[in-house]
């Protein structure tokens, strides 16, 4: 076996989340109340293996994944909790707000 590298935790502002590594995915260290991701179900303890069908390997794919994610309002994240695969969606519409409330003088109504 490989020796494995240790990757510190990794966090995910945006969706109030903090990732820690483990050997096939990456593990939910902390969930932030209140967050996209405690609103999706997300718990400490769950191990995220894909984001949108993309295999996670590591915490730090886990950050770039979400960041290319863009556009996307929703992102459908397969977790293991129990050793029981478990799909949870996050709504991530509020997290380009985060971003760019600044320069953003869209109307409220589309």
């Amino acid at each position: 076996g490989q020796p494995t590298r240790e990757t510190g935790p990794v966090e995910v502002p945006d969706l109030g989340l903090m990732l820690g590594s483990a050997e096939q995915g990456a593990l939910v260290a902390e969930v932030l109340p209140g967050t996209p991701a405690a609103e999706a179900g997300l718990r400490p303890g769950d191990m995220i293996v894909q984001i949108n069908g993309m295999a996670l390997d590591d915490p730090a794919r886990g950050m770039e994944v979400f960041r290319s994610l863009g556009d996307a309002t929703q992102v459908s994240v397969t977790v293991e909790r129990n050793g029981q695969p478990q799909v949870l969606t996050l709504d991530t519409s509020q997290l380009q707000n985060l971003g760019n409330a600044g320069d953003n003088r869209a109307s409220p109504e589309e």
